[in-house]
């Protein structure tokens, strides 16, 4: 089982390279370094950080991307300044292959306030027409060529795989600061309000049968009662797919059909641009139902794989466009764990390679015995990669529990 640790690249350059991958190795016992290629605003904690222990992070592009790959795209790659005079995903690549490790890029697709907020009509946008700035629509046509040009950008570089977070749609409650709702409402009004009504959405929901204006209009007018604390047909509704279809006389159904149409086809299409770079989806709703680090989500509960259809996401269909599948691995009890993993199997090709991501800290593991635990039940599962999260936010002596856990016998 390959063993790899998802950082940044200004982990990267702030510490070292050769310091932070002979960490990797001699730490953790690592043989692959996954680096965030591109990522999306955020405010964070660095421990061991000698330039800066909090960060405020403007989201963008990570390595150097390739002009001529997305010219005359409305949307353009927003190369930090790191990236500009040094490739840090080529200096990656470079220094772990002389320590005989391997490198995977892991991208987030929707999760871009700097391409949303700049281009309102390729964010989603909900049943009120409210953009929303932080999150792109997958079924906007600038939006996948836009994906499916950093994917090819991505395919350049000799990695062992490309793994792709958020090419899906995106839940209510993620990605801008300081966000406030301060009028009770329930998980399934939450889940109404996610909904984009874009054009593209709309033009996809009607071309497979759904009276759209009969759907917009239902939606419209029972949210904003339930925002008002009026009667509302959403009272009591649980969020539960075969609930949430039955609205609007089943209108809802064909909306979520066409949702996941969209993400399955733009995730073939990525498949394709990343050329001999293999694509891994991770399918991240599972691990919402975990504690600590930004995760939280009341009352979920169940089978993990069973939350994925509110991000319109089709599990087998999507396993059927790529070449490997990942999961958040973000739960207290490693019988927790092995429980999901056989829950996502069930749904997967028996020889789709998966990988699971570990936090190797509080609030899952609080010793090595802990990691060491997660790793047999991985091991046991047959799972084909680890992925640690994450180096720059975990202290050193967490790094060194997954050495020490592999040490003690775990696989």
């Amino acid at each position: 089982m390959r063993k790899s640790v998802i950082l940044f690249a200004t982990d990267l350059v702030d510490e070292g390279f050769e310091t932070v991958v002979d960490r990797l190795r001699d730490l953790a016992g690592a043989d692959a370094v996954t680096m965030a290629a591109n990522y999306h605003h955020s405010r964070d904690v660095f421990p061991h950080n000698p330039r800066r222990k909090i960060r405020f992070m403007r989201g963008g592009v990570f390595f150097r991307a390739d002009p001529a790959r997305y010219a005359g795209l409305r949307l353009q790659p927003d190369v930090v300044d790191i990236a500009r005079n040094e490739d840090p995903l080529a200096r990656l690549i470079e220094v772990a292959h002389a320590r005989g490790m391997t490198v995977k890029a892991w991208t987030n697709g929707m999760h871009s306030t700097v391409h949303a907020s700049a281009h309102p009509d390729c964010a989603v946008t909900n049943v009120f027409g409210d953009p929303y700035i932080t999150t792109l629509c997958p079924a906007n046509p600038d939006v996948r060529a836009y994906m499916r040009a950093l994917a090819a950008d991505l395919g350049r570089y000799p990695l062992e795989s490309y793994l792709a977070e958020s090419v899906c749609f995106m839940p209510f409650d993620h990605g801008y600061h300081h966000e406030r709702t301060l009028v009770p409402i329930s998980p399934t009004v939450k889940y109404l309000l996610s909904l984009c009504f874009c054009s593209h959405c709309v033009l996809h929901a009607a071309a497979a049968g759904t009276a759209v204006e009969k759907l917009r209009a239902f939606v419209r007018d029972a949210t904003d009662r339930a925002l008002n604390g009026e009667a509302s047909p959403l009272d009591g509704v649980p969020l539960h797919r075969a609930a949430v279809a039955a609205l609007a006389d089943g209108e809802m159904a064909g909306l979520l059909a066409s949702r996941e149409a969209t993400v399955a086809t733009l995730v073939g299409e990525i498949a394709e641009a990343s050329g001999r770079v293999p694509l891994h989806v991770m399918e991240w709703s599972g691990g919402l139902r975990a504690v600590g680090g930004g995760m939280e989500v009341s009352g979920a509960t169940g089978p993990a794989p069973e939350r994925a259809w509110q991000d319109g996401v089709d599990i087998p269909r999507v396993a059927g466009q790529c070449r490997g599948f990942s999961i958040l691995g973000y739960v207290p009890q490693p019988e927790q764990l092995r429980q999901d993993i056989a829950d996502y199997r069930a749904l997967l090709p028996a020889d789709l390679p998966l990988s699971v991501a570990v936090r190797p800290m509080p609030p899952d593991c609080h010793a090595p015995a802990d990691v060491a635990a997660r790793l047999r039940v991985l091991h046991d599962a047959g799972v084909a990669s680890a992925e640690f999260y994450h180096y720059g936010f975990m202290r050193l002596s967490n790094l060194a529990w997954i050495g020490q856990a592999q040490a003690g016998g775990a696989a």
